[in-house]
């Protein structure tokens, strides 16, 4: 009885908040501007951890309240969606960016969270010819320059419709941005039926229409980029599309090593131009029995005509030449493919480096070629086969605090001028790797010197830059405005810390101008420490 008593009194002792097992989330969401609450609002509190999938849903009220209970610790993502406006996270800086986790712990709530929506916006107009009449089945859509972690600038289609029986588009539920406005049509396009073979007679000078960029400009470069607001209806953005006359551009495949012809290949013919937004406008080719291949609608302009194959006795060819089309039919072109030249090397580790096996390089192509890749052998060597023609980075595949001291090719400094793989042959590769544990430390303020969580604090170096995207480094300030960058590699380099950007646009020479002097100078030692106090831009 006695021993009954006790247990009885000890259950008493512990206090609700100690007996309860689940947390409970309350929130409001309201617009991102004026901050007016939004009814009906789908709420997902979704686990972060990719073995768990589980989560909790709900709705908001009419007030855009919302509460979640009997959830179980971890950590989460809470995201808001309705229609009309953008996927919302919290924690997010602006569309399409991720938030902040959200830590749930046993036994206690979270209340007050607050998930601004963004309204979507609309852009709208007309495609009209070059004589006034509607363009139907015109691909219209927006397009901007995004950067990847590596440091390539890419084309990145935000969202795209076709024109209606009238010429007319609508983009609906757009982010906001800047961006660029493009149309692309297949009007001009050959009919194409598997099961027909046509013999074609028509004699003249058919047209086509190139991809036009708002307001009517066929390079980005000279196109007027659009201003997107919250809740923005941009009407009237038209074009009016120029059909330019083409000719017909067709030649033979030729295998360098074997001297035969390549059936079934593709083959593709590609502008040369210096403009980052290079929108398709000429469809690949397919070689025949006889290794022949025909492009039947080619507009004025220089060309690159290239294809990669595997060959008639295996192993990677590729080649391309330039073709400087005009006014007139082109025939008879011998499209030469050659197997690329093996890049043969070695890596080795410098005094007092870990003895770590590193597996692999990468190559990333400087240019518009294909990466690639080698694995390097337990005695350090490694043979690349799989580069095409161009100028490649070295990139090592390996884990935080290993870095590149060094790397030539004969007499060529590849951490400066690249890996050049278009000579007949190319020297051997050697490639130093050394290790650091040097760390830098600090935190990031506003405007107020307050803590400025959520920050993008980028650490990049202050020379090579094209060549050693490798050494640029990234993090995310914690709620305190913290942040720690490891395994630094030795030199000299800036921290810039951003309040909102969009992601790797540091890539950008043009982007990074704006801020360069306002960058913190800072030089790592190897092994070294560095702690710093950074203010955000906005």
């Amino acid at each position: 009885m006695r021993s009954a008593l006790l247990l009885l009194l000890a259950a008493l002792s512990i206090s609700p908040q100690e007996q309860q097992q689940t947390a409970r989330i309350e929130g409001l969401v309201v617009r991102a501007a004026g901050d007016t609450p939004i009814g009906q609002v789908r709420i997902l509190l979704l686990a972060e951890n990719s073995d768990d999938k589980g989560g909790y849903a709900t709705f908001t009220d009419a007030e855009g309240r919302f509460a979640l209970r009997n959830i179980q610790a971890g950590r989460y993502r809470l995201i808001a969606s309705q229609p009309g406006f953008m996927y919302s996270e919290f924690g997010q800086k602006r569309p399409g960016t991720e938030g902040t986790p959200i830590d749930i712990v046993a036994g206690k709530s979270l209340v007050n969270l607050t998930i601004r929506m963004t309204a979507g916006s609309v852009v709208s107009g007309r495609v009209y010819d070059d004589t006034g009449k509607p363009l139907p089945n015109t691909r219209v859509q927006l397009v901007h320059r995004r950067y990847t972690p590596s440091g390539r600038a890419i084309v990145n289609m935000l969202a795209g419709t076709e024109t209606n029986d009238l010429g007319e588009y609508r983009l609906f539920w757009v982010p906001p941005g800047t961006y660029y406005v493009a149309a692309t049509t297949q009007i001009a396009e050959v009919f194409r039926e598997s099961s027909l073979t046509l013999n074609e007679q028509y004699e003249g000078n058919r047209g086509m229409f190139l991809p036009t960029f708002y307001p009517n400009s066929l390079r980005a470069e000279q196109a007027t980029e659009l201003r997107v607001e919250p809740g923005m209806e941009l009407r009237g953005i038209d074009f009016l599309m120029t059909r330019v006359p083409t000719v017909k551009v067709s030649g033979q495949l030729i295998d360098g090593v074997s001297g035969q012809t390549l059936v079934k290949t593709s083959v593709a013919l590609h502008p040369r131009s210096e403009d980052w937004a290079k929108l398709a406008i000429l469809p690949g080719a397919i070689t025949d029995a006889k290794g022949d291949f025909t492009f039947p609608l080619v507009p004025a302009g220089v060309y690159a005509l290239g294809a990669v194959t595997g060959g008639v006795n295996g192993g990677r060819l590729s080649g391309q030449i330039d073709v400087q089309v005009g006014d007139k039919n082109i025939s008879g072109l011998r499209a030469i493919v050659q197997r690329a030249p093996v890049l043969k090397g070695r890596v080795i580790a410098e005094p007092g480096a870990p003895d770590v096996r590193i597996d692999s390089l990468s190559f990333e192509s400087v240019g518009e070629g294909d990466d690639g890749a080698a694995g390097i052998g337990e005695d350090g060597t490694f043979v690349a086969s799989n580069l095409g023609s161009g100028v490649f980075r070295a990139v090592l595949n390996a884990r935080e605090g290993f870095f590149i001291r060094s790397a030539r090719s004969g007499s060529r400094n590849v951490l400066r001028e690249g890996v050049d793989t278009r000579p007949a042959s190319i020297d051997p590769l050697e490639i130093t790797v050394g290790f650091s544990t040097a760390e830098i430390q600090g935190s990031v303020i506003d405007a107020q010197d307050k803590p400025a969580a959520g920050t993008q604090v980028v650490l990049i170096p202050n020379t090579d830059r094209a060549m050693r995207v490798d050494l640029f480094r990234k993090t995310s300030a914690d709620p305190l405005g913290r942040f720690a960058i490891h395994g630094v590699a030795p030199g000299d380099y800036k921290l810039f810390a951003w309040d909102d950007i969009e992601p790797y646009v540091y890539f950008d020479p043009a982007f990074l101008e704006l801020y360069e002097s306002r960058g913190t100078p800072i030089h790592v030692e190897q092994n070294g420490r560095a702690r710093v106090t950074l203010k955000s831009f906005p």
